[in-house]
């Protein structure tokens, strides 16, 4: 319900009574209870509503490729994301093809999320596979979710992770047949996003 203000006059009605009072104090609990629960938000700031927010919003990196990429059957290769295409704050950075974690003693969780689109991949289930890397060390594993007689597949990543000042992370890509990541489809990009952050 939105409130209505009352407009007080020196001198002239409204009355300073309980009803005109009550309209304050209804309005002042109403926005109260719009707001929520403080203690309840999922970042290190439970103490200000536009702090929260801001400590989630100023810490973004999404990249993407640079030109098509083209994988030949053999072994693990990192991904070549080398453009910068949004950055918010300071504490990811694309650094060669790895995301870096930098700042003063930083921490926290981060969404990680990368959406690959290509073609050819061959028959075989699962001929075409990425795998996050945290400090040289396989974290998670998509396959992809084109298979059988497809000339075209998808690969999604949406993870949860912890993160640290120094941490490194990379996107390796294999597989078991010769397939094309086109820098000009908006699907070919990852980005990384905090949730909480401590520290600067």
């Amino acid at each position: 319900m939105a409130y209505t203000k009352t407009k007080w006059v020196n001198d002239k009605t409204p009355a300073i009574n309980a009803t005109n009072l009550n309209n304050i104090e209804n309005g002042i609990e109403e926005a109260h209870n719009s707001i929520g629960n403080l203690s309840l938000l999922n970042t290190e700031n439970k103490d200000n509503l536009v702090n929260a927010i801001n400590e989630i919003n100023t810490n973004l990196l999404q990249i993407g490729l640079s030109e098509d990429y083209n994988y030949t059957t053999g072994s693990e290769v990192t991904l070549p994301f080398s453009k910068t295409t949004q950055q918010i704050g300071n504490i990811f950075t694309l650094v060669g093809n790895k995301i870096v974690v930098g700042g003063n003693n930083v921490s926290g969780k981060c969404r990680f999320v990368c959406n690959l689109f290509g073609f050819n991949p061959s028959s075989a289930v699962n001929s075409c596979y990425a795998f996050l890397y945290k400090n040289d060390t396989k974290t998670v594993a998509v396959f992809s979710t084109g298979a059988g007689n497809h000339s075209r597949f998808s690969l999604l990543m949406d993870v949860i992770l912890d993160y640290q000042s120094g941490d490194k992370f990379e996107l390796k890509i294999g597989g078991t047949a010769n397939f094309q990541l086109p820098a000009s489809y908006y699907e070919n990009v990852m980005y990384i996003q905090s949730i909480t952050t401590k520290g600067e």
